[in-house]
């Protein structure tokens, strides 16, 4: 294995990696049909935030470097941290620049070897730094999940039935959550919250059915509602709010079975 990991195989496998990956953006570009507004769109670029983008990416240098470092210690007498920082860089660019992030790990290998670790060592060390990572992207989703990730997401599918569909690409996170075929609720998630309300929309509402057994979803659940029967029609409202405050409205037949029986708050 050490002969075949040689440093100019590795730089020959990084080099074909980048060759793929510019192949792979010009197909893009060319499929999308709209080369021109690319190009266009480079104009507008806000290069003051390019600048604190390159910036916040650089930590992934020192991060992954001072990583490698404290895991090249347990398989190696004084590993420079120099050299492991520079390390933890070229594979971050090495990531950014190949398809699935493929050309991390052997140009992460190819520094670590030119600054004096064995390729088996530096190997041990990349493949130690993978498993941390996993971990902790394991753990840190739980945690996520647990401060309230996809609550408002998880009520929509679960009680109207709703799925997450396709979105074309936007600035802002967010979702679209779909019935059948529509897109009819989009979510954002935006980076800070108005400190005032803007236009007259107080609340949304649906059309829906199965009342008891909604009912008996947000009383498992906790959530405050209110239900009403509306006069004219004999319709039935359910209202409640949504983990980030969005007011939302259920609309009921008026033969609902069991309507009249069920507690209405």
């Amino acid at each position: 294995m050490p002969g075949l990991l040689t440093p100019a195989r590795l730089r020959q496998g990084f080099a074909l990696f980048v060759l793929i990956s510019l192949v792979a953006y010009a197909a893009v570009l060319l499929y999308g049909h709209d080369t021109h507004g690319f190009i266009a769109s480079l104009s507008r670029l806000r290069w003051r935030w390019v600048v604190v983008g390159v910036g916040l990416a650089s930590l992934d240098w020192f991060g992954g470097g001072l990583r490698l470092w404290v895991l090249a210690r347990e398989v190696h007498p004084r590993p420079p941290l120099r050299g492991m920082i520079i390390a933890g860089g070229m594979g971050a660019w090495g990531s950014y620049v190949t398809p699935g992030q493929a050309g991390a790990s052997p140009i992460m290998v190819y520094a670590m070897k030119r600054v004096g670790l064995p390729v088996p060592k530096a190997m041990t060390t990349t493949l130690m730094s993978f498993i941390a990572t996993v971990a902790f992207f394991a753990i840190a989703g739980r945690v996520a999940l647990f401060l309230g990730a996809g609550e408002s997401l998880a009520k929509y599918g679960d009680l109207l039935g709703l799925k997450s569909g396709y979105r074309p690409p936007i600035s802002r996170p967010g979702v679209w959550l779909y019935s059948g075929s529509n897109p009819i609720l989009h979510v954002i998630d935006p980076a800070k919250m108005p400190t005032e309300a803007h236009g007259v929309l107080d609340h949304m509402a649906f059309t829906a059915t199965g009342l008891k057994e909604v009912v008996g979803k947000l009383r498992l659940r906790g959530v405050r509602y209110e239900l009403r029967q509306q006069g004219e029609t004999g319709a039935w409202q359910l209202f409640f709010h949504d983990p980030n405050g969005a007011k939302v409205e259920l609309d009921f037949a008026k033969g609902e079975p069991e309507a009249e029986s069920l507690p209405k708050s």
